[in-house]
């Protein structure tokens, strides 16, 4: 049985990034087994200390249910679909005794395998494409093949998926997961060289954050490699300069576009929105049609018409939960940043950082794929936090999934 949930979780991390629906499938499975087991050993994954300790989570799908409220329907449980994770992850991961050493090499091996197969289909259909349409080598580098185009094949999207490649670069970086120095090179490398196709520019923000803290924490003891390494991102954004489009130029490099950025303006809008509904906010059942609505007001015709959410999730928390949802959302990266400190853990201080900074710009816990990543690494995080024995023989839990 550890054996075939250490492999699920492994799943569940390789094909977050990728097709979302077989995603589901492989979670949906997981959860049913770790809820079969409980009822098999008769074990009560429900109990009062295991959701006490899961509280920074269940507040979001307390949100969820708080936004769903209507007057018609009572709870409009359609909208609760993707938030039922909330709930559920946190609970199974920390009523399991010592998850977090057991499972967590099984979640990081899958996510930087995940990304790397999923930028291999990407790349290949790439590829593919400037070959079967007889395009120009330069071709590849143009906005057919960058951005949603670049990631259509592989049903996901770029800004998460750039999420999903800067933390593959970070445990890659730090030796999470231990690589010979040729494989690592390459890897980070070819993480880095995507992360431009992505035209995704808070990821590459943040992907230069890492790369920078990485030089002034390493220099002295990873001189040769970090030498080799800016030589060949040197050359990487050489080819880019050269060979990228006025688009992809314009979108990564150009100041202008990024100050001038239409979602900066529709904050305005869900900040409107809030001011009208201060406490709890619209809910989930008013919330786009409000938008649209404001968004016609206002001109902004492209959003109206493909019915933008906030594009912030701070501002999307306002608009639709209130004060309560922003204070929630802003309570629960506290708590999970302070103590991420405290335990001077480093990667999960850069995956919260990272991903609170990535939500400057995205509304990611809208969408399933940033609400899964999320309560993946939160809940494995909280499980350590929630290990009464932290100093443990690793050799001793590795022998229990034999």
């Amino acid at each position: 049985m550890e054996k075939l949930k250490y492999y699920l979780l492994f799943l569940i991390a390789f094909t977050l990034p990728m097709y979302m629906r077989v995603n589901n499938i492989v979670l949906a499975v997981y959860i049913f087994v770790v809820l079969s087991e409980a009822i098999y050993k008769r074990k009560n994954i429900f109990k009062k200390k295991v959701l006490l300790r899961s509280i920074p989570l269940i507040s979001f799908f307390f949100l969820a249910v708080i936004a769903s409220l209507s007057t018609e329907n009572i709870i409009d449980i359609k909208y609760l679909e993707k938030y039922w994770i909330f709930l559920l992850i946190p609970v199974v991961f920390i009523s399991q005794t010592h998850f977090y050493y057991k499972y967590k090499e099984a979640i990081y091996k899958g996510l930087i395998l995940g990304v790397l197969c999923t930028l291999f289909i990407c790349e290949f259909n790439a590829v593919y494409e400037v070959i079967v349409n007889k395009e120009p080598l330069n071709y590849f580098l143009r906005w057919r093949h960058l951005g949603h185009e670049f990631t259509a094949i592989a049903d996901t999207h770029p800004s998460y998926l750039g999420i999903f490649v800067c933390a593959s670069i970070y445990l890659i970086l730090n030796n999470v997961i231990v690589y010979n120095k040729v494989v690592k090179i390459t890897l980070l490398m070819f993480f880095t060289f995507s992360l431009f196709q992505l035209v995704s520019r808070m990821a590459l923000v943040i992907c230069v954050l890492t790369w920078f803290v990485f030089v002034l924490k390493s220099y002295k003891k990873h001189f040769r490699m970090i030498g080799s390494l800016m030589i060949i991102l040197i050359g990487i954004i050489i080819v880019f300069f050269t060979f990228g489009s006025g688009y992809l130029k314009d979108r990564v490099f150009s100041s202008n576009k990024t100050i001038n950025d239409s979602r900066i303006n529709r904050w305005g809008v869900s900040y409107e929105i809030f001011l009208d509904n201060p406490v709890l906010g619209i809910g989930f059942n008013s919330i786009k049609k409000e938008r649209v609505k404001r968004y016609n007001e206002k001109g902004y015709n492209v959003a109206a018409q493909k019915e933008y959410n906030a594009h912030n999730q701070f501002f999307e928390y306002l608009s639709v939960n209130g004060v309560l949802g922003g204070v929630v959302f802003l309570g629960v990266f506290y708590f999970l940043l302070y103590n991420a400190i405290k335990e001077k853990d480093f990667i999960f201080i850069f995956i919260f950082t990272s991903f609170f900074i990535a939500n400057i710009t995205e509304s990611m816990l809208v969408r399933i794929k940033g609400i899964e990543f999320f309560v993946l690494f939160a809940s494995l995080f909280l499980s350590k936090l929630n290990t009464q024995k932290k100093a443990i023989d690793y050799n001793l839990i590795k022998n229990e999934n034999k």
